[in-house]
């Protein structure tokens, strides 16, 4: 039974990638190639008969097959819905679908592996909690061309790859707060939290983030200004060792990674985080 799915840019070959590991996943997945879902609630197929018309004398032809559609569906609040209805398109996609075992169904002309081409990607109304049974989020998928899967399909095995296509997670959004900084002080306080409010962006090193102050980096070298996580409050950092601030300046500190900019980053490899930039002027 299908229990996720992968969206990818229209086109995107699986070929492409060098290394089928998590850590090229991750890779495709911070450049916006790939677009791993959360783990579904529920799964509903839609999927329609095909078309079928009778002449005059009881003869049967096909009009056309059948268009491939699922709904699913998630036991989430309404910031999962903000997230999913961000993805809400036509034509812009294709679809890997993962079964609970985390095998990939793909598709395959010729010697390119797609994934399934995409037609109507919409994202049902929010279903609010009616205290016994939890809020919902529900995301149709239509598929445009039947052979995708009727002639093309083709199969990532769970057993064969050397990562679970099923943890695989998305990019998660970063919260950044500066809550220290002031005139005369050679440190920043700041926290780095997700986006569900409650879980930190813990771990974080220098190499993680960018500090510019009135438009001139100011490089965390780990020497002379250095970068420490609170033991115990995780997600709450301090730079220290920076030149003493004074009214009027800027403050702007971003998620870094120094290979691809503030887009996105990875940590441990394949932890993919979205660009995050917060700016303050100290008073």
């Amino acid at each position: 039974m299908p229990r996720s799915f992968w969206l990818s840019k229209r086109g995107f070959d699986y070929n492409t990638i060098a290394d089928l590991t998590a850590e090229g996943i991750a890779a495709e997945i911070q450049k916006g190639n790939i677009i791993p879902m959360p783990l579904g609630f529920s799964f509903e197929r839609l999927t329609e008969e095909n078309v079928v018309e009778t002449s005059p004398l009881g003869l049967s032809s096909l009009s056309r097959k059948g268009i491939y559609k699922y709904r699913f569906s998630w036991d989430k609040d309404d910031r999962l819905q903000e997230v999913m209805s961000s993805y809400d398109s036509n034509d812009v996609y294709d679809f890997v679908m993962l079964d609970a075992k985390g095998n990939m169904k793909l598709t395959k002309n010729g010697t390119k592996i797609t994934g399934a081409s995409v037609g109507l990607l919409d994202t049902d109304p929010f279903t609010e909690s009616d205290g016994s049974v939890a809020g919902k989020v529900r995301m149709m998928v239509e598929l445009n061309n039947p052979q995708d899967y009727n002639k093309f399909a083709a199969y990532f095995a769970a057993d064969n790859l050397p990562f679970r296509p099923l943890k695989v997670e998305g990019i998660n959004d970063v919260d950044l707060d500066l809550t220290s900084f002031a005139a005369a002080a050679t440190e920043i306080t700041f926290t780095a939290m997700l986006k569900d409010g409650s879980t930190a962006f813990s771990g974080g090193v220098a190499d993680d983030f960018r500090l510019i102050v009135n438009g001139t980096a100011v490089p965390i070298d780990g020497t002379t200004v250095t970068i420490a996580e609170d033991s115990s409050i995780p997600g709450k950092y301090t730079i220290s060792g920076i030149p003493a601030l004074a009214s009027s300046d800027e403050i702007k500190l971003s998620t870094w990674d120094a290979t691809a900019s503030t887009v996105s980053i990875i940590k441990d490899g394949t932890t993919v985080y979205r660009g995050a930039q917060v700016t303050e002027v100290v008073s």
